[in-house]
């Protein structure tokens, strides 16, 4: 029986890219998607991979894929919990509602996932979770400050899971991607609704730091780059966190090392947002 990986968010960017990295090695691939039967099949992916419905911010899809996993395949080896968008904006400005979306997706819904398939990895006494984090989930930047909080919520799961499930066999990563080349802010992006219609105060501000995000995004890395590390994490991977795409370990490296303040002025001072 080849090994199982569950993906959610395999529609496009990371999770897409994941699913194709396992299908290469002959992994049974789940991949897990909304409007599964409308998107899949124009991506041309092989046998061995299993387009399956799921929204993570529903309880009622989660427990239908969950059904359908469990009697056609029995618990996955390697479950990464990828799925994830990005709300963009000044915290002042940002409406609760889009903050609340993305806490249910980006947190909530990851921990609807592992909730539901841990269990049964404990109970084999083996298993890998990964989840897919961010940069961001280790520091702070202008405008980012409500979907970073999401990912520092990440993190911290991440790490409990780490303690709590080595003494059963689960291994836990976190995977800390940088700047990477996928729609974030293009298909996937809100913003606030001031700066969706052109009437904030921060609207000059957010443009200029739009812009140079931009021009960041172009030479950040494909999101194979990240694929890549969680494939070598699940193969052969020991440490908690593992960052992944130019400038992404160069970047909690300084972090690391710098005082808090002076690390924030520096991210104040190359955003340009003052």
């Amino acid at each position: 029986m080849s090994n199982i990986v569950l993906v959610t968010g395999s529609s496009s960017g990371i999770g897409r890219a994941t699913t194709e990295r396992f299908a290469r090695q002959g992994w049974t691939v789940i991949a897990t998607m909304r409007r599964a039967a409308e998107r899949a099949p124009s991506f041309g992916w092989p046998d061995n991979v299993h387009p399956v419905e799921l929204d993570v911010d529903d309880p009622n899809s989660l427990d239908r894929a969950y059904r359908l996993v469990m009697g056609r395949w029995g618990p996955p080896d390697v479950l990464v919990n990828n799925a994830g968008w990005p709300a963009l904006g000044p915290v002042e400005e940002l409406e609760e509602e889009r903050v609340r979306g993305m806490f249910e997706t980006n947190f909530f819904g990851l921990l609807r996932v592992v909730r539901a398939f841990v269990p049964a990895m404990r109970e084999r006494g083996s298993g890998v979770i990964v989840n897919v984090s961010s940069i961001g989930g280790k520091l702070v930047m202008p405008f980012y400050a409500p979907y970073q909080a999401t990912k520092h919520a990440v993190e911290a799961v991440t790490a409990g899971l780490w303690m709590e499930l080595r003494p059963y066999g689960i291994r836990v990563f976190s995977i800390q991607p940088g700047i990477i080349k996928t729609d974030f802010y293009g298909r996937s992006m809100q913003t606030s609704r001031a700066l969706e219609e052109g009437d904030s105060p921060y609207q000059e501000r957010f443009e200029r730091f739009l812009a140079i995000q931009g021009t960041g995004e172009r030479w950040g890395s494909p999101p194979r780059a990240v694929a890549e590390r969680i494939w070598k994490a699940v193969r052969r991977g020991r440490r908690l966190n593992r960052a992944a795409g130019r400038g992404a370990r160069a970047m909690l490296y300084l972090r690391r090392i710098l005082p808090e303040n002076l690390f924030h002025w520096l991210v104040h001072m190359v955003t340009r947002v003052r």
